[in-house]
């Protein structure tokens, strides 16, 4: 195979090999070439031009051309795993597959023409069938399934309503599985690249626009998921699918008793998913069942023998009676067919009065009367099977772990894999077998959920979840006294959890880190909310907090990843255990040790209760409304035309559209309109005011606002919605009918620079809005109807306004302001009155971005977000005039929009980041920190080194902008020293650490403040200032020593590195020449005793220069995706290596060899890396957003920082 060919790339190139074959001649129409590996045929191989060069067409170029072909790759019943376990047997209405062939599905008509019609209308996204266990719901789906195949179909006997051929697209049994893995099945399926909910909604909603159709998904046993949470999960996401028109969705779930776990499965498909009740009047058919019973008895199987030769009034009768006992119930109806055919019942005697009251009524009844009929090998097989009966996800293999369950469950009893073998002659009947794709032993389950709540009802063990909990860890191998969960059966690494949760000493399995390292994520991440101690929810949210990153990573990786966010929650001691674990792990296990020796929580996202992203370029608005009787949350892009719509419950994405707006979208405000939930957005650049009807995810209308609108509410004027928007270059606002689409008004507010805040509300039964604008600082108030204003302009704001809320506070109409640039305060306005009410609300450092009001219990309050240099979200009691509970902090940068609202019974603030692409969901009944994080900087920490202090090692860090402090950290004592070290009136940005005249001191530097500082560690103060010239401006600089003076190597104009020398201050030598790109990271080192400097930036490359020689000594091309944004040079066992950090949507440190370029190890950190110091003990520091981390590595750095005060020449500013 070649390279891709063909008008689109589509082709591939078919190169001739050394055997001599002559190339196809002119015109050769094409032959199949067939992929051994894949066991499948790929493509056509065909000449295309008069030469005879020969191409391969592929499968996936042909299918976009032929619709047959389209029908046939893809997902493929008669290739799906589950066709012989699951949807043929069910289809045929038998416990398994049998060589017989015969089906002895019956009636049934009326829930089929009901699906068919479903079928046949477009417009209907998703449809529930739903029943009892037993009344019939896979089987009437697999019967659809089989029969709406291309290839299957034709083996359908049932007459009656039947679907078109290849009306599904896809069929997913979602017993035992996750919701990761259904949308796995989904994307393989769809041939779509997906690999999360929000992934597969965007590829097929592309999908779609390509095709013209959905993708039509049946989905059973929704109920019979790997956990609870996950069936909820799963049917979020194909309603979402569904809700979102890019997916139909049929689906079998099960009915269960109300308030109870099960029930909420099909509550979660909302009211106004129509359903299929199997259980209602309209499908109920006693003589559907008899027809079924009837049918069995005279089946062609060996054991229905009997039974054959019977005269058909015989038959009849039987199967009315069976019927009648089974009370509409085909599973009973099955069982009890399966014991009258078994070789040791008896046949029935039609001339014995009291022939029918031996009939099974119940499942339970008739599963024991089969299982009676095993003879003496009965409690054997009962025993093995209700160990199958509680086994978690596909079941279990036969193995150890099988007969495990079943001694725990027996106690007393000791069970053989020979004794196990009894299971599959004497009930082979009630398994199913499931293959696994990696090559391991087939899982077997009980054919029936039904089946196993009996066997689990019928259970001798008082408490089984723990019994069973118990046994499995016991089983586990022991290793220098602990368990090694490395070598422990699958089955325990998967499944313990679920069953450690359900016999609620979860807390227990927790405290073994060794588990939490070798366990299957994705089972242990939803036993985790079942986790009651202190300490064990500790542990459940150290391994939450960032498990995108380590689920699918190797133990070793995953034990750094852990053992960071445990020191960044300050759990100490879970992250000495896991530092430990690494070493037991070994080296091999994911590279050199990285041992976390300190790590602070300044920016730890406290009471969040999850973050959404992908919002690529920045959030401009927010706004929350509900969907199908769910929260959503419609986000806009604030650099981008993008509309986001997130389910805040699943924290899933619905839908993404563009709203067409260049310059980005400024304002989003949410109502209703004919009673469907609808979203109005606006923006600085556009030619409109769009409404979009958020069930559909179009627009329906839009605004004819030739300015925009960066501002804007939705209100009600007459009982007609409309919207109040203003401009930030003008001072009018504008009222517009949002279901005409019309201008009802406009206004003249008086804000000289443009209205930057608009609210609407309702004052004395009349609507109002009110104005606020950042080039006046009054808050004006507006009749919409009269349009006029209302009194006087409101005043106590300086500078001007930038956020406006209406709400109620004690019955009266309020509104809630926010001042700009150095008028940080909140105001609550008394409406009717016109009066502030109180005195201003302080706690901003900038001005405020963004303000919702709303109420937590019975209080009403308002939920504020800071700019810039601030980031927090505060929650103000508004009677009380005070703030609730710490700022919420999580924002890398602005908080951009603020929104309120509820999910499940819970107070929630939902707020966007402008800067940092993320929506966080905040609880606000719970505003307390989780652990005992280290804090100290409230900005970001762009510049660190490392070094001893009086024998203890130490890291120096300073802040990038506040009060621009250095700071000294005590790594043993996991504290900071001292007080924070001012002095820079603006940001670090470069730091060293040495000695002078054997003194220990830190060299800072600033570039916006053009001065470097040297301080005292011991006496914690400055002893000394240099100006640091106009070049240290730059975007990377580095401290370093030579010939015993202070130096800084910094990026400077034209791409190239420059040396500074702060004590004669002058340029050292000629610049470092070389980079294509901004060069934003520089260090300083040693290398074969010759001083060195590292330089990398954009690029992607690393270069090595000699600083004594100033010439390029080598470089490296990193792997980093959005380039190098630090740096640092040191050894590993003897060899140079350096050490990167990449920057936003990278977040990975990377360690590669000097001398070959290949990369040693990768460490995922949490945030972008913004600056590094390797020290001589091999102290690794890194910065990333507020907070610092550091590291016990294997890799040293051998340079030191050596001043000499005749060097100097004196101390230049000598404090």
């Amino acid at each position: 195979m070649g390279g891709s060919s063909g008008p689109a790339g589509e082709w591939i190139d078919v190169e001739p090999g050394d055997t001599g074959q002559a190339l196809p001649d002119a015109g050769f129409s094409g032959a199949p070439v067939f992929d051994q590996d894949a066991d499948a045929v790929v493509g056509i191989y065909v000449s295309r031009d008069e030469r005879g060069k020969p191409y391969l067409l592929p499968v996936s170029y042909l299918r976009a051309l032929w619709p047959w072909l389209e029908l046939r790759v893809g997902w493929r019943l008669d290739l799906d795993p589950a066709l012989k376990t699951h949807w043929l047997p069910r289809a045929r209405g038998s416990e398994v597959e049998s060589d017989s062939g015969v089906w002895f599905f019956s009636g049934r008509q009326a829930a089929r023409q009901r699906i068919c019609d479903w079928l046949a209308d477009p417009d209907q996204p998703a449809l529930v069938v739903t029943g009892g266990p037993g009344t019939g719901k896979s089987a009437l789906l697999s019967h659809l399934l089989v029969a709406a195949d291309p290839i299957l179909a034709s083996s359908v006997p049932t007459g009656g309503p039947r679907p078109p051929h290849g009306a599904f697209d896809v069929a997913v049994q979602v017993t035992g599985m996750s919701r990761d893995e259904v949308v796995e099945r989904l994307a393989t399926a769809s041939g779509v690249e997906a690999a999360t909910p929000q992934e597969l909604l965007v590829a097929l909603r592309e999908r779609r626009q390509t095709d013209g159709r959905a993708f039509t998904v049946l989905a059973d046993a929704l109920e019979e998921a790997a956990t609870h949470e996950e069936a909820l999960r799963i049917v979020a996401l194909l309603r979402n699918l569904a809700t979102s028109r890019v997916a139909r969705v049929l689906a079998g779930v099960r009915t269960a008793p109300a308030g109870s776990d099960r029930a909420r499965v099909l509550e979660s498909f909302g009211r106004t998913t129509p359903r299929v009740d199997l259980e209602s009047y309209e499908f109920l058919r006693n003589y559907d069942i008899a027809d079924y019973a009837e049918r069995r008895l005279t089946g062609e199987d060996g054991e229905s023998a009997r039974y054959r030769d019977r005269p058909r009034h015989e038959l009849r009768e039987i199967g009315r009676a069976v019927a009648r006992k089974a009370r509409y119930n085909f599973l009973i109806a099955q069982l009890a067919t399966r014991w009258l055919t078994h070789p040791a019942t008896p046949p029935l005697d039609l001339d014995d009065p009291a022939w029918e009251h031996g009939l099974p009524e119940t499942i339970g009844q008739a599963m024991d009367a089969y299982l009676d009929a095993c003879g003496p090998e009965t409690a054997l097989v009962r025993r093995l099977l209700t160990a199958l009966a509680f086994a978690r996800g596909d079941g279990l293999t036969r193995d150890d772990s099988w007969l495990t369950i079943a001694d725990a469950l027996h106690r007393g009893r000791t069970h053989s894999l020979g004794e196990l073998e009894t299971v599959f002659h004497g009930a082979a009947n009630y398994l199913i077998e499931r293959s696994s794709d990696n090559g391991e032993q087939p899982s077997y389950r009980l054919y029936h959920n039904a089946l196993d709540e009996h066997l689990r009802e019928q259970c001798p063990a008082h408490k089984p979840q723990r019994a069973i909990a118990d046994a499995l860890t016991a089983a586990a191998p022991l290793r220098d006294g602990r368990r090694d969960w490395a070598t422990a059966a699958p089955y325990a690494r998967t499944h313990l959890a679920g069953h450690a949760a359900q016999a609620h000493q979860l807390d227990d399995l927790l405290a073994d880190v060794g588990f939490l390292l070798h366990a299957e994520p994705g089972p242990l991440l939803a036993a985790l909310p079942h986790a009651t101690t202190e300490k064990g929810h500790l542990t459940a949210v150290v391994y939450r907090m960032t498990n995108h990153q380590h689920r699918q990573a190797h133990p070793g990786t995953r034990c750094r990843i852990l053992a960071l966010d445990a020191a960044r929650l300050g759990a100490r001691d879970l992250q000495h255990q896991l530092n430990a674990a690494q070493s037991r792990l070994g080296t091999d296990a994911a590279g050199p040790a990285w041992r976390v020796r300190f790590a602070t929580g300044s920016s730890l996202p406290t009471a969040t209760i999850g973050t959404l992203t992908g919002h690529e370029h920045g959030v401009g608005a927010v706004a929350v409304t509900e969907l199908d009787d769910r929260p959503v949350a419609v986000v806009g892009g604030y650099n981008s035309g993008t509309l986001w719509l997130w389910d805040l419950a699943e924290q899933q994405l619905l839908g993404q559209f563009s709203a067409t707006y260049r310059g980005g979208v400024k304002a989003v405000a949410v109502g209703e309109l004919d009673g469907r939930p609808i979203a109005v957005t606006g923006g600085f650049i556009g030619a409109d005011v769009p409404v979009w009807d958020l069930t559909e995810q179009r627009r329906i209308g839009r605004c004819r606002d030739f300015g925009g609108a960066g501002t804007l509410a939705v209100g009600e004027w007459d009982g007609r919605p409309i919207a109040v928007t203003g401009q930030h270059r003008s001072e009018t606002v504008r009222v517009w009918d949002l279901a005409e689409c019309r201008l009802l008004a406009e206004i003249a507010t008086g804000c000289r620079r443009g209205v930057h805040g608009v609210a609407v509300g309702e004052l004395d039964g009349r609507p109002v809005a009110v104005t606020g604008g950042i080039g006046d600082p009054h808050v004006r108030v507006w009749d919409l109807a009269g349009q006029r204003q209302i009194g006087q302009p409101l005043t106590g704001h300086t500078q001007g306004i930038g956020a406006v809320a209406v709400g109620r506070l004690n019955g009266r109409t309020i509104a809630v302001t926010g001042g700009i640039s150095g008028d940080c305060t909140v105001r609550v306005w008394d409406l009717a009155e016109q009066r502030q009410i109180g005195q201003p609300l302080t706690g901003h450092t900038q001005g405020i971005n963004a303000i919702a009001v709303g109420t937590l219990g019975d209080r009403a309050i308002a939920v504020t977000g800071g700019g810039v240099w601030d980031g927090t979200v505060r929650v103000w009691d508004l009677a009380e005039q005070r703030q609730i509970g710490r700022p919420l902090i999580g924002h890398a940068q602005d908080v951009s929009a603020v929104a309120v609202a509820e999910l499940d019974g819970l107070p929630i603030a939902v707020t966007g980041g402008g800067g940092d692409e993320t929506v966080r969901v905040w609880n606000l009944a719970e505003q307390h920190r989780i652990g005992h994080p280290v804090t100290g900087h409230r900005s970001d920490v762009e510049a660190v080194a490392v070094g001893e202090l009086d024998g203890r090692s130490i890291a120096v860090t300073g802040d990038s902008f506040g009060d621009c402090a250095v700071r000294v950290w005590d790594l043993a004592g996991q504290r900071q020293i001292g007080r924070p070290l001012t002095g820079h009136s603006a940001g670090v940005n470069a730091m060293a650490v040495g000695e002078l005249d054997d003194l220990p001191v830190a060299i800072t530097a600033s570039g916006l403040d053009k001065t470097a500082r040297i301080w005292d560690l011991a006496g914690q103060r400055e002893i000394g200032r240099f100006p640091a010239g106009d070049l240290i401006g730059g975007d990377a600089v580095a401290i370093g020593e030579l010939n015993g003076r202070p130096i800084t190597v910094h990026s400077g104009i034209g791409l190239q590195v420059r040396v500074w020398d702060l004590v004669e201050q002058r340029e050292i030598g000629q610049p470092l020449v070389g980079h294509t790109h901004k060069v934003k990271s520089i260090a300083v080192g040693e290398l074969d005793g010759r001083t060195i400097v590292l330089s990398g930036g954009v690029e992607n490359v690393v270069r090595v220069w000699d600083l004594a020689g100033r010439r390029q000594i080598g470089h490296i091309s990193t792997t980093h995706s959005r380039g190098v944004t630090a740096v640092a040079v040191g050894e590993l066992d003897g060899r140079a290596v350096a050490v990167t950090g990449g920057g936003t949507w990278d977040e990975t440190v990377r360690v590669w060899d000097l001398r070959d370029g290949s990369c040693v190890d990768e460490l995922t950190m949490p945030g972008p890396v913004a600056c590094m110091a390797l020290g001589r003990d091999g102290t690794l520091a890194l910065g990333f957003g507020h907070d610092i981390a550091v590291f016990d590595t294997d890799f040293h750095n051998p340079a030191r920082i050596r001043l000499r005060s005749a060097s100097l020449g004196g101390l230049p500013g000598d404090s």
